[in-house]
């Protein structure tokens, strides 16, 4: 699950940056680059919490059934 939701965020940011390199020119193409690394982290963080948040929740949930 988590694994195709980042293979479409991939796919999306290639295409993202690829459509800002053509309409921007060759000349800005490292710090879109950066941008794009920049970007990649924080949704790898977000991705991470998120699933820690779902996992979490679920653990809860068990405990709360258990009571």
């Amino acid at each position: 699950m988590v694994r195709i939701v980042l293979k479409v965020l991939k796919i999306v940011f290639v295409a993202f940056a690829v459509i800002l390199v053509y309409a921007t020119g060759f000349k800005s193409v490292l710090a879109i680059l950066f941008m794009f690394l920049f970007i990649r982290l924080i949704v790898k963080i977000l991705v991470t919490l998120f699933c820690y948040l779902l996992i979490g929740a679920m653990i809860f949930a068990f405990i709360s059934l258990l009571i």
